[in-house]
């Protein structure tokens, strides 16, 4: 992370710290250290600062239209910045999508392709996909033209506006982070020595692989565009692949694209929630979702969040989480703040059930018939064993990744993470499981500016519920209504990523 992002974090919470400071002397009666009429007008200013910073982050290296703008809609000049900026790298079919390569300013020429033809159409003219089969030769050319896609970056070109906005203090250099006396490094270190550890144990050597073969099989599946003014003209071919070097002599195309890549050309993921019942010695999996799938293109940069929704929290119980989670009896699967598709609902035991069914007022029934049949069961098969025999044991997301060369992936994320005893209260149990789990996927780079935008549109966020919450105190016959909109997630995961 820069200097400058730095910065511009350490200014923004500084700054909420010092306006939102007070505390609270007895039940009946509030001191503030701050005048509230001050506080109000210093929390409406915020916002406006944020918003002009905002406003001096560079969007062309976010965002397709503001690029677009730059370029002033010319073929030429389009042709020219995609060619000579985006550089190539090898990998299977269509990754990261428009946004997602100019953010990395890298991919591969099907990404570069369809980057370089959404360019063209949003600018007037006609531009479709071409897809062939590179030649050996022209394979190894293009390899030995791989890039990192990452230049020079810096927001010092934004240092006049913070300086404008927040005062010459707010630009002072900060003290340098040491990555590697953190203490995210350190785990990291030992996460990676225990996993070498764990291989050594169990027998398995770590030995160089050779992936030569495997960039030669994704290269050689090859995309170019097609463009021209007017129907009437010709097509003209154009391989931002190549960059500045002479593109493939002869290639035949053996399949168009003109609004869209087929799926099987797609990387996808797909997610699902499970959990493990153990009943007595038997363990069963119960799926608590349908599987949600996505091309990993159109998720780029984009904030997963699950989260099981208790029961007992209702509007009585807003304000007092203790006694919601203690009212809970099921607890139902979120996905992005609304309900999972195809959600089934389940309670501390992992006992499953529709939540459709529980929409008529059953739930209560649906505890006592649970724990009727349990206990039933229990007497026939030992009576003089007290123990549960019905036990929720883990919970987990699973990520599968599948690629268009058939690769799969799956990577498994614990909510509950497998438990040796259930000595757990059901009260405990449920505070664990209704914890929101934040996931971004990230298909390649990040630039400075994209961390920075997305920092700033927090804060924005955040701000707007920092006015009404001060409107409250100082307006409140104002009945400033607070924010239907909610505070980005994205950040912190991205800036991880980058950081790492």
């Amino acid at each position: 992370m820069s200097k400058s992002t730095a910065k511009i974090g350490l200014l923004t919470v500084a700054i909420l710290c010092s306006l939102l400071r007070c505390h609270v002397v007895n039940a009946q009666r509030v001191d503030y250290d701050i005048d509230l009429d001050a506080l109000s007008k210093s929390v409406d200013q915020l916002n406006q600062k944020l918003e002009r910073l905002r406003g001096a982050v560079d969007q062309t290296r976010l965002d397709p239209e503001k690029w677009l703008d730059a370029l002033e809609y010319d073929a030429d000049k389009i042709l020219t910045a995609v060619t000579e900026q985006i550089t190539f790298q090898p990998y299977a079919g269509v990754l990261r999508g428009v946004a997602g390569t100019l953010r990395s300013r890298a991919g591969n020429s099907c990404d570069q392709s369809l980057l370089l033809a959404y360019l063209l159409k949003s600018a007037g003219y006609d531009a479709r996909i071409a897809k062939g089969t590179l030649q050996e030769s022209d394979i190894n050319r293009l390899l030995g033209a791989i890039g990192s896609g990452r230049s020079a970056e810096s927001l010092d070109y934004m240092l006049p506006v913070i300086k404008r906005e927040f005062g010459s203090d707010a630009i002072q250099a900060q003290r340098n982070f040491n990555w590697a006396d953190s203490k995210l490094a350190r785990r990291a270190e030992s996460a990676a020595s225990f996993l070498l550890q764990t291989l050594a144990e169990a027998g398995i050597e770590m030995k160089p692989h050779d992936i030569t073969a495997m960039l030669k099989s994704d290269t050689r599946e090859y995309f170019w565009v097609q463009h021209r003014d007017g129907p009437a003209d010709p097509w003209l071919d154009a391989h931002p692949a190549f960059g500045k070097s002479s593109p493939p002599t002869s290639i035949p195309a053996e399949e168009y694209f003109a609004d869209s890549i087929p799926e099987k050309y797609q990387h996808r993921l797909t997610l699902t929630a499970q959990l493990d019942q153990r009943f007595g010695n038997k363990t069963q999996t119960h799926s608590l979702m349908e599987p949600y799938s996505r091309p990993v293109a159109n998720l780029d940069g984009v904030a997963i969040t699950y989260r099981n929704h208790p029961s007992g929290l209702t509007t009585a119980t807003t304000n007092d989480m203790s006694q919601a989670i203690s009212d809970t009896v099921v607890l139902i699967p979120t996905l992005n703040n609304a309900m999972a598709p195809g959600a089934m609902a389940f309670d501390h035991k992992g006992r499953v059930v529709d939540p459709i069914v529980l929409s008529s007022g059953a739930t209560a029934l649906f505890a006592t018939l649970a724990d009727r049949m349990e206990q039933a069961t229990a007497t026939v098969d030992d009576p003089d064993d007290p123990q549960d025999i019905v036990v929720l044991e883990s919970m987990w997301l699973e990520f599968q990744f599948n690629s268009p060369n058939e690769t799969e992936t799956r990577v498994r994320r614990y909510i509950l993470p497998p438990r040796d005893s259930p000595q757990l209260t059901k009260e405990e149990l449920h505070w664990k499981l209704i914890t929101e789990h934040t996931y971004v996927v990230n298909s390649g780079n990040h630039p400075i500016e994209y961390l920075a935008d997305r920092y700033l549109v927090t804060g924005i966020a955040s701000g707007a519920w920092y006015t009404a919450l001060a409107h409250k105190f100082t307006r409140p016959h104002a009945a400033t209504p607070l924010p239907t909109t909610i505070v980005p997630q994205d950040f912190a995961p991205l800036s991880v990523y980058r950081f790492m």
